[in-house]
């Protein structure tokens, strides 16, 4: 597994060295697809509060869904979803450990307004309840 900090520094870096690399080292349409993945990356952490649904983001990719989770399982080595909600649950810990927000304003924040599922997509992906994550990491 790659980790979501590698994966968005290489989509970042693509995007910026695309205009320099060769066009002949990988075909036109290989290319335009690799891009195409690589700003879905920079733009589900731009709108984490947003829907973030993999038809969406296959749509704006111009792929079907099918080969879009393909495609980014390939390029990324994890499924669209569960990139999206560790991308959520990571801005999620940030927000608990340096602001005052309540949960609720939190969940809402990185996109998942249903509180309980917030909680639940949490705990599966740190291992913890926000509440006491916060609690633990309020002390240091």
């Amino acid at each position: 597994f790659k980790s979501n900090h590698y994966i968005e520094t290489q989509g970042v870096l693509k995007i910026l060295l695309s205009r320099f690399i060769e066009e002949g080292t990988v075909s036109k349409l290989e290319a335009i697809n690799r891009g195409d993945l690589n700003k879905v990356i920079v733009y589900i952490g731009k709108h984490l509060n947003k829907d973030l649904s993999v038809k969406k983001l296959a749509d704006h990719c111009g792929f079907s869904e099918d080969h879009f989770s393909r495609r980014f399982l390939d390029s990324f080595g994890i499924r669209p979803n569960r990139y999206i909600q560790q991308k959520r649950v990571r801005q999620a810990q940030l927000l608990l450990v340096t602001t005052n927000y309540s949960l609720k304003q939190i969940a809402k924040h990185v996109g998942l307004e249903n509180i309980s599922y917030f909680s639940r997509t949490f705990k599966k992906i740190v291992g913890n309840t926000p509440a006491n994550f916060r609690k633990q990491h309020s002390k240091i």
